[in-house]
C-alpha cells in the first residue's frame, strides 16, 4: 500500500543518512526498509521506502542526497 501523504517519511531522512535505524511512521516498528536512487554524477534522485511489516511504501522525488549517501545509479 503506497501511503498519500509521504512528508512523515521525508522527516526520517536526517536520521538514515546518518546510518539510523529507523521505524515506519504507520506501525510504529523497526523494519522500514530504503533504497536511494539517482543518475550517474547526480546527488538529486529519490528515495523509495518499504515497510517488511504492515506493507507499507512511501516514494520521495527530488531528494538531494549527501555526499556520504550511497545511491544506486537509474538510467
Amino acid at each position: 500500500m503506497m501511503v498519500n501523504n509521504p512528508v512523515e517519511y521525508a522527516l526520517l531522512l536526517k536520521q538514515v543518512y546518518k546510518g539510523k535505524e529507523v521505524k515506519c511512521p504507520k506501525c510504529g516498528r523497526y523494519g522500514l526498509q530504503y533504497k536511494f536512487f539517482s543518475p550517474r554524477n547526480s546527488r538529486v534522485g529519490f528515495a523509495q521506502f518499504h515497510c517488511i511489516y504492515c506493507d507499507t511504501s512511501a516514494h520521495l522525488s527530488r531528494v538531494q542526497f549527501p555526499e556520504e549517501v550511497e545511491t544506486e545509479e537509474m538510467y
